[in-house]
């Protein structure tokens, strides 16, 4: 699956990092659009292919999702069984507490800092002492680990890592649509430079 994959260098590639949150940030909003939370996004539930038009990224396995909607004034849990992976779970999941789509973002958020960095923002001996963590632990800031990150990703990473939900942005569109103009931004630079670099100095390619 992916978890071995994370160690590759092309997993830390910037570019392929923003489609691939650009593309999960999507899967997120079709599925809350139509009031489902997944509730388990990590690597293991994302499912790569190549295509023609490049990596296609698939979000897989919705057994753990709800549909919030049908379930009002439900608890979350099963007696003390807290869906979920630990090492991508929002706090608020962990307390059993009310969740909404600012959870998945949370476990997005996870996702996107470990293909960044190569680990997950909390570690642990136990289940219990990574959850803790997540709860009261302030996740490291990507922009201070990774400090030559494109404009704008450290700071969206962070605040989908933020513990307070309502500080998260609030919808997987929004992410999606950070994500996508950042990778916009990446490829016009590339392209920029790359026609830089091709014109011998004081000739005007077009005139």
């Amino acid at each position: 699956g992916m978890q071995q994959a994370l160690n590759y260098a092309e997993m830390l590639d910037v570019p392929f990092v923003l489609e691939v949150g650009s593309q999960v940030a999507s899967a997120l909003c079709a599925a809350h659009d139509l009031g489902v939370l997944h509730r388990d996004v990590k690597p293991e539930n994302l499912y790569l292919t190549d295509s023609v038009t490049g990596t296609i990224c698939k979000l897989l396995d919705f057994s753990v999702a709800k549909a919030p909607l049908a379930e009002k004034g439900r608890r979350m849990t099963t007696g003390n069984v807290v869906f979920g992976t630990p090492y991508y779970m929002a706090p608020e999941q962990i307390d059993a507490a009310e969740i909404g789509p600012t959870a998945d973002i949370y476990g997005l958020g996870v996702v996107l800092f470990e293909m960044l960095t190569g680990d997950v923002p909390f570690s642990g001996e136990t289940a219990f002492d990574v959850m803790t963590h997540h709860q009261f632990t302030p996740a490291p800031r990507l922009q201070d680990v990774l400090p030559r990150l494109p404009i704008g990703l450290g700071e969206l990473v962070d605040q989908m890592l933020e513990k307070d939900p309502l500080a998260r942005p609030q919808g997987a569109d929004e992410v999606g649509e950070r994500l996508a103009a950042m990778l916009e931004a990446l490829e016009e630079r590339h392209i920029r430079r790359l026609t830089d670099i091709e014109q011998p100095a004081g000739t005007a390619a077009y005139s």
